[in-house]
């Protein structure tokens, strides 16, 4: 038999759990919420706008290309499915020039020697475009590299695609935009 004292507590306790249990619920969503998706936009929204030097020395605009179809795609030199991807990159381009597709290939904070020498032995014949502050990819929340953004001829991202591409993936993704 509980005491006077045992039982009182045990009230206190059974009246505190559901607010536990709702305090814990809330800690939890907002892990979920502050960890969120892999980058800062999302499908079927306006791809932000930015503007960034390519290796020629011009200044390049995602807004240049609005109407156009145009593949994002975020990387770096010493990534491995960047160097993986990029000839599929660079094979779908030339077939898809013709049709207006565009490719912007944002690298993330390297030195313009480095990424020359990367986009000479790929033979690139796309923009290349130095985010050397990291200001776009930080504005894209790209958490991981290779990242790419599919946008259709509106601006709107049509597709998101985290990690490195398959040549069945790009084909499908591009046709999508076109």
């Amino acid at each position: 038999m509980l005491s006077s004292s045992g039982s009182q507590a045990l009230a206190r306790r059974s009246r505190l759990f559901p607010w536990l249990m709702a305090g814990i619920a809330l800690v939890v969503a907002l892990a979920v919420i502050s960890v969120g998706p892999r980058t800062g936009v999302k499908e079927g929204a306006l791809a932000p706008d930015f503007t960034l030097e390519s290796l020629d020395g011009s200044q390049v605009s995602l807004a240049d290309f609005r109407g156009r179809p145009v593949l994002i795609n975020f990387w770096a030199t010493w990534c491995g499915p960047c160097r993986v991807e990029m000839p599929y990159i660079q094979a779908a381009y030339e077939r898809y020039k013709e049709q207006e597709f565009v490719v912007l290939a944002v690298d993330i904070q390297e030195t313009k020697p480095q990424v020359e020498a990367f986009a000479q032995e790929f033979s690139l014949t796309f923009p290349v475009l130095l985010d050397e502050t990291g200001k776009v990819t930080a504005t894209y929340k790209v958490l991981g590299v290779p990242t790419s953004i599919f946008v259709d001829r509106a601006g709107i991202i049509s597709y998101i695609y985290p990690g490195a591409m398959t040549e069945a993936i790009l084909e499908e993704q591009i046709a999508r935009i076109l």
